[in-house]
């Protein structure tokens, strides 16, 4: 399974490790069990106008903010006042840090507290074409910044609010680089048109997705999604994305590992890659290269056990939700804008007690015709065991349509099943003769 054309499909759309979750692969799989089938051409992505920040996170703001949000800038939550009642847990404070200084900002009896536990960007460190990230960070001071600490001190009071540790003290299992490619007219614009769907400056679907450089010793992939990605980007701008998965090894034509590389090596890695490192010059000269390493970008895929997780709103809490990636969400995944909102959504609803509830997800692993088209998938598009007997048996009838559609086999072609049949009939003949 792990050397299969699907799973190469797979951990390259959605930075699965191989030590990652099994349960949350288990759970992506029953999410997207509908889009299996689309991604070994990519067509069940869908895309924004622009980048996520533009298209999502601007309007949003906006929007809160028209409607009287008050949303504060340079402060530091650091921890919650929480005491402690018959009636349950009830957060009276938030203790922040404001210009160097501790300030704590009192919770009224009708306020709520919603907190965002864990981040997969804190301590992220950049570089450029000519200076690789310097990276102050390993397992020993890990998971010390803001978003985490906050996250950490909640847990030392009560075991209902996880263990975040789990997900922060394993930066080698959770890390990985990326780097952003702001492209003029090059020789490495002219190969991207040879991968594109459509011309890279039509304003429509480019590579329509990543695409993976499987020789790669890096795993490197790359992608350029609709452009403009940015409002207000030049007319012979493109913007480009890279990442890989096998950072820690050294590269095919850079002998060293992806974080200890310039953005012009990783860019000398991919020309090597597409054919053209005769043009290298060519191309770093009119590239710009920002690398980014986040050390714990993939934290919400480490394996976990029931309690590692709290609960969107804790057992006891009256006034306190928690969001984000880091919560128990029980049959949602995570890594997705979806999954944030969904767990806003059920904290908004559980704390102020409203008749609502979030919509179940869709149970798609107990529907017959996505279970065959995933098996089909899963066997790299080869028919299943048992395939060809069910399309005799099933062929002029109602429920002939639940087999994958476009899997006619070829009238010479004989599944694994109905071939065992034959020879055992072969046998029984041999035996009458």
């Amino acid at each position: 399974f792990l050397s299969s054309n699907f799973w190469t499909f797979w951990r390259t759309m959605f930075a699965f490790e191989n030590w990652h979750s099994l349960l949350e692969l288990k759970l992506y799989m029953h999410r997207f069990l509908h889009a299996i089938d689309g991604l070994n051409d990519l067509s069940s992505l869908v895309f924004p106008k622009y980048n996520q920040y533009d298209t999502f996170v601007t309007p949003l703001r906006k929007v809160l903010q028209s409607k009287g949000v008050n949303i504060r800038f340079n402060v530091l939550v650091k921890d919650l006042d929480i005491q402690s009642n018959t009636d349950g847990k009830v957060v009276e404070a938030l203790i922040t840090e404001q210009d160097g200084k501790e300030v704590k900002i009192p919770i009224g009896k009708d306020d709520f507290v919603i907190v965002t536990t864990g981040s997969m960007t804190e301590d992220t460190f950049y570089g450029d074409n000519k200076n690789a990230p310097i990276i102050a960070i390993d397992n020993s001071s890990s998971g010390q910044s803001a978003g985490w600490k906050l996250w950490k001190n909640l847990a030392a009071k009560s075991a209902i609010f996880g263990k975040p540790e789990k997900f922060c003290s394993n930066i080698e299992k959770s890390a990985w680089e990326s780097a952003t490619l702001t492209c003029k007219p090059s020789a490495l614009v002219e190969k991207l048109k040879e991968y594109s769907v459509n011309d890279p400056y039509s304003g429509k679907t480019v590579t329509g997705g990543i695409i993976t450089i499987t020789d790669s010793d890096w795993l490197m992939s790359f992608t350029c999604n609709r452009q403009p990605h940015f409002p207000g980007q030049p007319d012979d701008v493109l913007v480009l994305w890279v990442y890989a998965l096998f950072m820690d090894k050294e590269g095919n034509y850079i002998k060293k590992p992806m974080p200890q590389c310039t953005g012009d090596e990783i860019l000398a890695e991919l020309c090597h890659h597409l054919g053209i490192i005769d043009q290298l010059d060519d191309v770093i000269k009119n590239t710009i290269v920002r690398t980014t390493f986040m050390p714990y970008i993939t934290s919400m895929f480490m394996p976990r056990a029931k309690g590692d997780r709290p609960r969107v709103v804790p057992e006891g809490c009256k006034n306190l939700g928690l969001i984000g990636q880091f919560v128990e969400t029980n049959n949602d995944v995570v890594f997705t804008m979806e999954s944030s909102v969904r767990t806003a959504r059920i904290a908004v609803y559980e704390l102020l007690n409203l008749n609502k509830q979030v919509p179940d997800i869709n149970p798609l692993q107990y529907d017959i015709r996505h279970l065959l088209k995933a098996a089909k998938t899963l066997n790299d598009d080869k028919p299943f065991v048992g395939e060809g007997l069910l399309r005799k048996m099933l062929k002029g009838t109602y429920f002939e349509h639940i087999l994958p559609i476009g899997s006619e086999e070829q009238e010479d072609h004989e599944s694994f099943l109905t071939e065992q049949i034959t020879k055992f009939k072969d046998w029984l003949k041999g035996i009458k003769g």
